[in-house]
Parts: structure tokens; sequence; C-alpha cells
């Protein structure tokens, strides 16, 4: 039986600088999917970093409908669309990084284990 269903998807909860992140968005198209996979990204260097954010900032606003815990500097909750309009603040590099890995995970199909 398929996993799919129409709905958006939870993505893997993300740490990033003290908060607890929960992002929900729609399964990726074959076209965005066609421009990130096999791309390998070192994120241990910061051009590692600024590729998977300049990705992101082309990819996600497509995709993410959802994000919550992610809090300001005040301890107020940043509002999705004020994450998607910094998304290329490469203070957001890891996150972005991560929610992009994320997404890249419920878009996939996973095979079952052999019975």
């Amino acid at each position: 039986m398929s996993k799919w269903l129409p709905t958006p998807a939870e993505l893997p909860e993300i740490e990033f600088d003290g908060d607890k992140i929960k992002a929900t968005a729609k399964r990726l198209k074959i076209s965005d999917m066609s421009s990130l996979v096999g791309r390998k990204f070192d994120l241990n260097s910061d051009e590692g970093r600024l590729g998977v954010t300049q990705l992101g900032a082309e990819v996600l606003p497509k995709y993410l409908v959802g994000l919550d815990g992610l809090t300001d500097a005040n301890g107020g909750q940043v509002p999705l669309q004020t994450y998607l309009e910094n998304i290329d603040d490469f203070y957001f590099a890891s996150l972005t990084a991560a929610i992009l890995f994320g997404l890249l995970s419920v878009s996939s199909v996973k095979e079952d284990a052999p019975k």
C-alpha cells in the first residue's frame, strides 16, 4: 500500500540555535528534486553552507507551509513569512540545510525492508 498523502508532510524536528523547530512542507516536484539529487555539500565549510543556502532560498519558498519553534532574540515566534523573507541570510544556513534535507527525505519513497 502506498504511503503517499496529498497533505503536507511534517519534516524531522530540527535543533537550531537553542530552538526545537518543526517544519511542514509539500513534497518536492520532479523538476526541483532533479536539481537537488546527487549534489554534495560539505556543511563544515562556508562554501558548502552557502551552496545549500542558495538552493534552499530557491526551492523552499515553493514548498514550506509551516514553521514552528523558531524564535527571535526577544523570545518571540518568527513567522514563516519572516523566515522566508530572510532565508538567504547566512545566519540561517544550517537551518535552511536541515529543512532542505528533511524535505528531500519526506519526498522520497522509502523501500520497505525485505520480508
